[in-house]
């Protein structure tokens, strides 16, 4: 899988900015290059 089709995949997806706001994922790269890192925790 390329990685613009990962991004065509993934870029509707919602994530939480640092107010808390959902925002588009793909607005994050939308005028830069972004590293995107999940973090998922357990407990």
């Amino acid at each position: 899988m390329g990685l613009d089709r990962i991004a065509v995949e993934i870029g509707g997806m919602a994530v939480k900015n640092l107010e808390g706001n959902d925002i588009p994922l793909a607005s994050l790269w939308a005028e830069r290059r972004v590293v995107l890192a999940f973090l998922r925790h357990f407990g």
